[in-house]
């Protein structure tokens, strides 16, 4: 997250948990419906049933009220049919708006008023969206107060739109309503309609369908997500983050799970709650009290200095580097192309020597060492860049120690012996440590992979030693590699499983340096 906030590429999405953590009164949606159906002006007790589902509930008092309005207004004479509906809908309106804000204090004692939202307004102002499914304004006039005097080319520090189908006029701090908006002032701008009742709800959930919602649908694509307050209740969210989850398997979002201290939370449910949303919604579920969520945001936000000394103290790392390794053909470059939302390594820093479509052992010595030398190259260029990153989650398109893998099982320890000087050419040089996942299958199928995309065969037996010796010699799951066999599954899958090892598994550590030197020596 502190990763993609850094380049742009992070966003916020907001539900009503975050406006229901005030410290004042905000009603929930049982609240508001039930408070609308007693109040005076819609007197709703003839049409209501409390047990009815809330959308259900809201489109009947709705339409009660319109009919109460228009009674009202035919009593002073003949009116015309749209011009009442307007007039209900506005007086509709009005009453949300005053229920909603009726426990609301000043907007400048705001800042004090919730426990950890103030901590993320410097993300919403720099993120270049922000979704609330909330309309209510809250957020809008935290940031005014917390801007104080400063504003840009828009007299604001942030846009607020309710219209994903229309360009947004700035870069950052598009605050986006899909609800709809509906500000405390009334001179503020306020979308022309609510989602509000059964068939607001349905019409959204139609148009999600129908692909209606690009913007939303573009955002989730490309951004990495933090999701606060939302308990996906939200038929249309769960639509869009499904749809995004078959779309692009390898982009995960973050879900925070606001731990109710009243309702402490089984870690058996935890566990499935975890399993099931990473499953199905591509989520990351945090389990977070309040000010564990208003720590997260200063985290994000920390300068890199003062990350490190608290990253020290609680004894985490701040590099987490993955390997992804294998024969050729079994899926390395397709996986790393749909972790495209984490940092990405490509197998080559440059334009790959066209002798690496033969198979090694084809080679003449004299190939054999032009393209030793070239692949040290490109392996030390990639491993000093590693080792100059300072913090992030890295997924590596091979391992430094792969090349060891194309000789024959007797050579494996002369040919280590012979790279690592190529490889670190000092006593100074280290290897960038990190997790490996290696990748296998079947070698005939992996074969016909190769055979589609070149003219130079890699035969199924040739590739069956390399996947032996990479999988026994050279990352043996004693030293700690995880081993997937790709060939079993669909891309689809095969990109999950690997999400999930870099996501959810333990993250182990192997000492590249060493076990090229265990190798080395045949120790």
């Amino acid at each position: 997250m502190r990763r993609a906030y850094q380049e742009h590429r992070f966003g916020l999405v907001l539900g009503a948990g975050v406006s229901r953590a005030f410290r004042f009164h905000v009603p929930a949606w049982e609240e508001l419906v039930a408070s609308l159906a007693s109040h005076p002006f819609v007197d709703g007790s003839k049409v209501d049933a409390a047990g009815a589902p809330l959308a259900s509930r809201a489109d009947l008092l709705f339409r009660h009220f319109t009919a109460k309005v228009k009674q009202a207004l035919d009593a002073d004479g003949p009116i015309d049919r749209y011009m009442a509906e307007r007039i209900a809908r506005g007086e509709w309106r009005a009453l949300i708006r005053e229920i909603l804000y009726k426990e609301a204090p000043s907007p400048a004692a705001l800042r004090d008023a919730h426990p950890f939202l103030q901590q993320f307004l410097t993300i919403v102002r720099d993120s270049p969206l922000t979704i609330t499914y909330n309309f209510d304004a809250y957020l809008e006039m935290m940031l005014a107060v917390d801007s104080g005097n400063a504003s840009d080319s828009r007299g604001r520090p942030y846009e607020t739109v309710f219209d994903g189908a229309r360009p947004f006029r700035s870069a950052t701090g598009v605050i986006y309503h899909p609800n709809g908006y509906l500000p405390q002032n009334v001179l503020e701008r306020a979308s022309d309609d609510l989602v509000f009742s059964e068939e607001d709800f349905g019409d959204q959930l139609l148009a999600s369908v129908a692909g209606h919602d690009a913007s939303v649908t573009h955002h989730l694509s490309k951004q990495t997500c933090l999701f606060i307050g939302l308990s996906l209740s939200d038929e249309t969210l769960r639509h869009l983050l499904r749809r995004n989850a078959v779309n692009n398997p390898g982009h995960f979002h973050y879900l925070v799970d606001w731990l109710n201290p009243d309702r402490p939370l089984t870690p058996e449910r935890a566990d499935a709650l975890s399993a099931y949303r990473m499953r199905v919604y591509n989520l990351v579920t945090l389990y977070l009290a309040d000010d564990e969520i208003r720590a997260l945001g200063t985290l994000i936000q920390l300068p890199l200095e003062d990350f490190r000394r608290v990253a020290d103290a609680a004894g985490a790392p701040l590099k987490y580097v993955f390997y992804l390794t294998g024969a050729p053909g079994v899926g390395k470059t397709t996986v790393l192309r749909h972790l495209a939302s984490l940092n990405t390594y490509d197998e080559w820093m440059a334009d790959p020597l066209p002798l690496l479509a033969k198979p090694y052992n084809k080679l003449s010595l004299d190939e054999q060492r032009e393209v030793d030398d070239w692949v040290a190259k490109q392996l030390r260029d990639k491993n000093e860049s590693l080792l100059r990153e300072m913090e992030g989650v890295f997924v590596v398109e091979r391992g430094p120690l792969d090349p060891l893998s194309f000789v024959d099982d007797d050579e494996v320890r002369r040919k280590a012996t012979a790279f690592r000087p190529l490889l670190l050419p000092t006593k100074f040089d280290q290897l960038c440590a990190g997790s490996v996942i290696l990748l296998w299958g079947d070698s005939a199928r992996i074969s016909s992979r190769v055979a589609s995309r070149q003219a130079i065969q890699q035969p199924p037996g040739y590739l069956d030693g390399l996947q032996n010796r990479l999988r026994t010699r050279i990352y043996p799951e004693q030293a700690g590699a995880v081993s997937l066999r790709s060939t079993d599954w669909s891309i689809s899958e095969l990109v999950r499983a690997v999400a999930g090892v870099i996501h959810a598994g333990p993250y182990r550590s192997v000492d590249l340096g060493s076990r090229l030197s265990s190798l080395a020596t045949g120790s």
